[in-house]
């Protein structure tokens, strides 16, 4: 594919910009694909082993039934699950 540019006369930006950049987002996507479950989980992992911070308070909420206050977590834990099993590419 750089042959074919490089016959066109391409400059460099666009030696670079299309075929290089547009191969390489792939793989991106799939390192952010990856790196968002395995964080979100990791908030999962947290929170069943911390007692302070993010997950303390969600211990608190949880000891006295607030579930309702608790929703943004639980649909954080679910995205992350999606992501960890969700097929990439």
């Amino acid at each position: 594919m750089l042959y074919v540019y490089r016959a066109y006369v391409a400059s460099a930006y666009q030696m670079v910009a299309r075929p290089i950049l547009s191969s390489s987002v792939l793989f991106v996507m799939g390192g952010l694909h990856i790196s968002i479950g395995r964080a979100l989980i990791g908030v999962i992992a947290e929170l069943f082993t911390g007692i302070s911070g993010f997950d303390g308070r969600i211990q608190t909420h949880t000891a006295v039934y607030q579930a309702d206050s608790m929703s943004p977590l639980l649909i954080l834990m679910r995205i992350g699950v999606l992501l960890e099993v969700w097929p990439v590419g």
